[in-house]
């Protein structure tokens, strides 16, 4: 798996005790997919770190990324690529292969709320919540994974009591991944990519149009004019 392939991809402290019974790691999360589907305008700011091992406190590789929503319109940014989701079409820039790949689906068919956390339920059967100073953490591990359905071994998330928003996510990889040693060779280990997130509730969010990236005449799409430095990938007749 190529660092590519970990960019599209995408806790525990020292003083703290079991949560009562009376939440769940399933109600935390449901409370917390609430929270941003609840809101309608937000921009995150997210750091990435890429340790190797499961204990070392030093990241080997780091970058930052940003996530905006507002309406039905998202804009989703890491490393060189930015995704911009509409409610009939993706477009997604790659800056490095100055490519531009366009896919349409159905209306309604885009995800309405990007942050649903109850998903990982689907694949994380084992789960602990712990009580930790003004945040839950929720730990979740598969019963039975296969790196085909998710490359994570263990998912630990870090989210705020008062609004259930989410500090931190920490993905640990099943699957060794590689990492460049001190001598420049490359060498395989096990890994985990810890996630910060930085809310900016409120800022102003400017909303793209899909016509601002493509153009459509006589059935034939082509690349907007600031955009004609891209080269135009149309994958939308796999979902017509």
């Amino acid at each position: 798996m190529n660092r590519k392939t970990i960019t599209a991809l995408l806790f525990a402290f020292m003083f703290s005790s079991l949560v009562a019974q009376e939440e769940t790691v399933g109600s935390i999360l449901q409370k917390s997919s609430t929270f941003y589907k609840g809101l309608s305008e937000y921009k995150v700011a997210i750091s990435f770190g890429l340790h190797r091992g499961f204990e070392s406190t030093m990241a080997v590789e780091t970058y930052e990324g940003t996530f905006e929503k507002k309406g039905r319109f998202q804009r989703n940014q890491a490393r060189e690529t930015t995704v911009y989701l509409f409610p009939q079409a993706k477009i997604v820039l790659d800056e490095n292969q100055k490519t531009m790949t366009y896919e349409s689906f159905k209306e309604g068919a885009a995800q309405e709320t990007p942050v649903d956390l109850t998903v990982y339920l689907q694949y994380f059967k084992k789960t602990q919540l712990i009580n930790s100073g003004n945040e839950y953490i929720c730990e979740m591990v598969p019963e039975n994974n296969t790196f085909s359905q998710l490359p994570y071994g263990k998912v630990v998330l870090h989210i705020n009591k008062d609004d259930y928003r989410i500090n931190k996510q920490i993905l640990f990889f099943s699957t060794p991944i590689p990492f460049t040693n001190k001598n420049g060779d490359t060498e395989q280990d096990y890994g985990r990519l810890v996630i910060d997130l930085k809310h900016r509730i409120g800022e102003t969010i400017t909303e793209m149009r899909l016509e601002d990236f493509i153009t459509e005449s006589s059935g034939q799409r082509k690349a907007a004019d600031a955009y004609t430095a891209y080269r135009l990938i149309d994958q939308s007749k796999k979902n017509e």
